[in-house]
């Protein structure tokens, strides 16, 4: 009885509400893209998205080596590229692709700064220096290093115990761990196109003074957990044939 009460004071027309039933087609239209519009936008950046990264997943070639740069001086992804290019014809095809392809990690610390506007920016690429410099250390990203004095020092002590000596007949009459970049003779061709840095402003014909700053350092496979896992010693292996491949200027592909 309660409920026929309830049914009979609500109303019929708050029940069978018709006012959608009179609409045209047109209306019917517009209210479904009133009421449905966000959720069209969201789906429709969600297949985009999905596409995205399934084409990147589908069109990413899986390096061969993988080189970090340590550096004081910021240097432009165009530049990256262009040591990349440089240094892949030295290279092996390791993944069986049927193409060298060589990537570039940089860890820069760019140097102190001569303003204290620039003092706080110059803390935290320190920091970010140090955590990308142990990230890679710790995984085993990169074995053969280009690095400058520098970021060579801010390592401190402990670089006896990541780089590996070097014969004397290529090494740094100084320094045993690198080998100085301009003293190959496969590396004095190479050109950066651009460079930037807080006290820097490098021009075309400052390149010869950059590159006498960087070094080839290798890192040391005894003692370390390189030599706990198999692919990381072939990795190792093959980092140092690049290396001995840019020491005696030998090209392993036409570039």
């Amino acid at each position: 009885m309660a409920r026929e009460r309830y049914l009979l004071d609500s109303g019929e027309s708050t029940i069978h509400d018709d006012s959608y039933l009179n609409m045209s087609r047109e209306e019917k239209r517009k209210n479904w893209w009133d009421y449905n519009k966000w959720y069209v936008v969201l789906g429709l950046i969600a297949v985009i998205m999905i596409f995205y990264y399934t084409y990147q997943h589908i069109t990413y070639v899986e390096p061969d080596y993988r080189v970090a740069l340590l550096t004081q001086v910021s240097v432009e992804d165009a530049a990256l590229t262009d040591l990349a290019d440089h240094l892949e014809p030295y290279g092996e095809d390791l993944n069986g692709d049927g193409e060298v392809k060589i990537e570039i990690l940089m860890y820069a610390n760019d140097g102190v700064p001569s303003d204290d506007a620039n003092y706080a920016n110059y803390l935290e690429s320190m920091e970010v220096f140090h955590t990308k410099y142990l990230a890679d250390y710790n995984v085993c990203e990169s074995m053969l290093w280009i690095i400058d004095e520098a970021s060579y020092k801010m390592i401190g002590a402990q670089v006896e115990d990541v780089y590996a000596p070097f014969d004397k007949s290529v090494a740094d009459p100084e320094n045993d761990r690198w080998i100085p970049v301009d003293s190959l003779e496969s590396m004095k061709d190479i050109k950066f196109p651009s460079i930037k840095g807080y006290d820097h402003s490098f021009t075309e014909q400052d390149i010869n003074k950059l590159l006498s700053r960087y070094n080839f350092c290798l890192r040391m496979k005894e003692n370390s957990q390189i030599e706990f896992k198999d692919s990381l010693i072939k990795y190792h292996a093959d980092s140092e044939k690049l290396l001995n491949n840019l020491i005696n200027n030998t090209k392993m592909v036409e570039g």
